[in-house]
């Protein structure tokens, strides 16, 4: 069909030199210009269509066609759709003699008039209500969303149909008006609208409202429609991160990069799904690109590269994102630098990040487990273990089960050691091996007599 748009543009351009001001015929070629894409050569016609609206004898016979509804109207048109052509000013055509394509192109242009944009219950007064729902989707196309939702609030005023709600509420979407945008596209659901455009603002509206579900479903059936392309697969890889479905969400992350979503948010977003599933080197790479494209990052954003480095044994640039977030009231962050720098080996700036957390945060168990590694880096493994234990109380961590277990093979405890860490593999996190791993050569190098190589070959051997 587009194809059939493209071949009549030329007609439509012959009328329009025999006759500029052609209302009518504009209208016409202002929908094949936007159904071939060419979105602001579509909003000139339709300026021109609304400047220089006619009224004439097609008039006439349009009243005809609009005593019919539904199938009816569509029977009419059929039949009598070259004696509307011909009652049309400036319309100057055989049609008796009009090649097939043509023919086919000219009703398919009609029908799309009068049965898809006009409502139902159209009137010669509501006519050009689908002049402004043919502007004001062309200016949605050409970013100008004040513009669109302006002409689209005139059609529908007209009594336009419900893909003005459609249009309405897709504009709406860009304009960030959610609740505007979910009820114009519930509208156009109860209008009887079945659409992949639809399906697509609808289900942005509905996850930016907190229906993750549902509107994870509605961009499906986007996307099943063929619409929504990169956006479509970012905001429903959103939803599925919120409903839990990680993988699914990284795979609609993935999607939308490769069709040429490359946008801070969605590396922000994909690499949250790649740090939930275990996959930090690519969480901290993503995180890295988010960075580059400028993002504004929050506070949770430090958190979690400076997390996924930590676990990478990345401490330097791990602390250096802590220290970003310092202040931040979003957990233990005085503590978490501090384990960052007693791995570099400056224990100084450790033990005051130390201090910090123990005068803000005495009871948490990183606090403990903090002023446990500076016990043992000096060697002071009773006060060690008090302070492990202390940071069991509330809950027992398997990266501290597995602490206690080199503690333990440090002192000389062997038997002891290796009944830890049989006891933390039951229910240590690929996380905790891996973060515990990538601190062991610290320790190798802190205790270089120590007995600890089997502990590196056992975690190593876990991991895979």
């Amino acid at each position: 069909m587009q194809h059939a748009y493209a071949d009549a543009l030329p007609y439509f351009q012959a009328c329009i030199e025999r006759q500029p001001h052609a209302a009518f015929v504009r209208l016409l070629r202002g929908y094949s210009h936007f159904f071939t894409q060419a979105y602001p050569e579509a909003v000139a016609d339709f300026d021109v269509a609304l400047t220089y609206w006619e009224t004439g004898a097609y008039l006439v016979t349009i009243t005809q066609l609009f005593q019919h509804e539904g199938a009816a109207r569509e029977a009419w048109l059929t039949a009598h759709w070259r004696e509307l052509l011909l009652s049309i000013p400036f319309i100057e055509i055989d049609v008796d003699s009009a090649d097939k394509g043509m023919e086919d192109y000219l009703l398919a242009v009609l029908r799309q008039w009068f049965t898809n944009v006009l409502p139902a219950n159209a009137s010669t007064d509501t006519l050009h209500s689908g002049a402004f729902v043919g502007r004001g989707s062309a200016r949605l196309l050409c970013d100008d969303y004040l513009g669109a939702h302006a002409d689209l609030t005139t059609a529908l005023d007209l009594g336009a149909n419900g893909f003005a709600n459609m249009w309405r509420g897709m504009t709406a979407i860009y304009l960030g008006e959610w609740q505007a945008a979910l009820t114009d596209c519930e509208q156009a659901t109860a209008r009887g609208i079945d659409h992949p455009i639809l399906h697509f603002a609808h289900g942005i509206a509905r996850i930016e409202t907190g229906d993750y579900a549902t509107g994870e479903s509605d961009l499906t059936r986007a996307l099943e429609g063929g619409f929504g392309g990169g956006k479509a697969f970012y905001h429903r890889g959103r939803a599925r991160a919120q409903l839990g479905d990680v993988a699914g969400a990284s795979a609609d992350f993935s999607a939308a990069e490769a069709l040429g979503n490359n946008s801070a948010e969605l590396y922000l977003q994909r690499g949250g799904t790649r740090y939930d599933s275990g996959d930090f080197a690519g969480a901290v790479a993503d995180f890295d690109r988010a960075v580059a494209l400028g993002s504004v990052v929050q506070p949770l954003f430090y958190l979690f590269r400076a997390n996924a480095l930590y676990i990478l044994g990345e401490y330097a640039r791990s602390a250096d994102d802590f220290s970003q977030i310092i202040d931040a009231p979003v957990g233990n962050i005085a503590a978490a630098r501090a384990r960052c720098y007693v791995r570099l080996g400056e224990l100084e700036k450790g033990a005051a990040d130390a201090q910090r957390a123990l005068a803000r945060l005495p009871d948490d168990f990183l606090t403990a487990e903090c002023l446990g590694d500076l016990a043992l880096v000096a060697a002071e493994f009773e006060q060690a273990i008090d302070y492990y234990s202390a940071a069991c109380q509330q809950i027992t961590p398997a990266h501290i089960v597995l602490k206690v277990a080199l503690l333990l093979a440090v002192a000389g405890e062997a038997e002891d050691a290796h009944m830890q860490f049989a006891e933390a593999l039951t229910f240590a996190e690929r996380m905790d091996l891996l973060a515990f791993h990538n601190e062991l050569p610290f320790w190798r190098s802190r205790f270089p007599a120590a007995p600890i190589d089997w502990l590196i070959a056992q975690t190593a051997q876990q991991l895979g």
